[in-house]
């Protein structure tokens, strides 16, 4: 099967072998595997949008591309990436359906003109006291009826530490969490441009993280989230991907 067929008939596999094989981000550095996931994730989203319209990859056209980046822009809070990175995986998508033949125009050229990365770190939101108190409640409160619980294990750590990325969130090994000191803390490896990093624990988490490591104990160097049901050392899968 030649390749633009392949992208008329299973786009979802034509995508992984193109993400796996030969697609690279603006420094020309191949993406790491949990990129593939996170792009593939969007690109299904994208592909979504386009069989209500109804078309397809090789006919959309600017006018899809507006009525999806406006429902991007209606389901995400303001002054978030979100939308840049959907313009910026569509943009390299066009470019290689072009390169390819399938295409013979990028529309979501004029959109990738005007969007660029921030020039500094977003303002972090916080919840408001009220909320806040309820969200420490809540895992409190879990923690005392299912003490095992993973979903309650994240929350609570993802919730109460400086961890930016969902991807830092799953790549916590068990050594990596020291919670029985008088600081409890976490320690985040060096990722790309952000620095190796600690970041305090509060009170209220760690009887959740405490309780996880004890109902699933592990080697030092093994995942302190593993994906469930599986034998090998797989990272427990985002569960915010849009």
């Amino acid at each position: 099967m030649d390749i633009p067929t392949s992208w008329t008939t299973e786009p979802h596999a034509a995508y992984l072998d193109w993400q796996a094989t030969d697609a690279a981000g603006a420094d020309r550095r191949r993406f790491s595997q949990q990129s593939i996931i996170q792009h593939k994730a969007m690109f299904d989203r994208f592909l979504r949008h386009l069989s209500q319209r109804p078309t397809t990859l090789a006919e959309f056209g600017p006018e899809h591309l507006e009525s999806f980046f406006a429902d991007v822009d209606n389901r995400c809070a303001p002054d978030t990436t979100t939308r840049l990175r959907y313009t910026k995986l569509i943009d390299r998508l066009c470019r290689h359906l072009v390169d390819v033949g399938m295409r013979q125009s990028n529309p979501a050229a004029i959109f990738a003109l005007t969007a660029a990365w921030p020039d500094e770190e977003p303002e972090p939101l916080f919840l408001d006291p009220a909320k806040d108190m309820a969200l420490q409640a809540h895992v409190q409160r879990s923690q005392a009826a299912t003490p095992a619980s993973p979903a309650t294990g994240l929350l609570s750590r993802f919730s109460s530490a400086q961890v930016s990325l969902a991807a830092e969130l799953r790549a916590t090994r068990v050594n990596h969490a020291f919670l029985d000191g008088v600081r409890p803390h976490l320690y985040i490896p060096k990722s790309g441009r952000r620095l190796e990093r600690i970041v305090a624990l509060p009170a209220f988490c760690t009887p959740a993280l405490c309780g996880w490591q004890w109902h699933h104990p592990a080697v030092p160097e093994a995942l302190l989230f593993p994906a469930p049901r599986t034998t090998d050392s797989r990272p427990m899968m985002s569960f915010w991907v849009q």
